[in-house]
């Protein structure tokens, strides 16, 4: 199973944002979308390179990385690698097409028979969080600020 992000924002501002981009009729909102998607493409990029998860909590260590010295999720890179950003006419998806991707963002039982237990490594950002949410306000509002001057 594929891991993607779906991100639904029904706050107030986000609304009132969007709105008045969709009212100028300038193409702002694909460019928003665009750069709101390749934001948290970026900041799981990131995570990666920090051990972490975009909100700053420490990944548990992998038995790999412990043995090697190595980096937990990032020894060939391939997961990390594998991060795209599509885009929809009203919406943006940030995934990875590996079928381990789930596992290692979510954490859970893996392996043959289940036996072993994965924790869970998040490198997308928390889709009900604070980060993700202020990242898309601030971006939706340069977009706006633009199609005004």
């Amino acid at each position: 199973m594929a891991v993607e992000l779906r991100v639904q924002i029904d706050d107030q501002d986000f609304q009132i944002l969007r709105r008045r981009l969709e009212g100028l009729g300038t193409g702002a909102i694909p460019g928003a979308l665009y750069e709101i998607g390749e934001s948290v493409r970026t900041m799981a990029i990131d995570a990666f390179s920090e051990s972490a998860s975009p909100e700053g909590a420490d990944w548990e260590p992998s038995q790999r990385a412990l043995r090697q010295g190595g980096k937990t999720l990032v020894d060939t890179a391939t997961l990390r690698n594998s991060l795209s950003v599509a885009m929809g006419r009203d919406e943006v998806e940030v995934g990875s097409n590996m079928v381990y991707a789930a596992i290692h963002q979510l954490g859970g039982k893996a392996g043959r028979g289940h036996k072993l237990t994965l924790p869970a490594r998040p490198y997308l950002p928390d889709v009900g969080g604070k980060l993700l949410r202020q990242e898309a306000l601030d971006i939706l509002s340069a977009h706006l600020g633009e199609a005004l001057k």
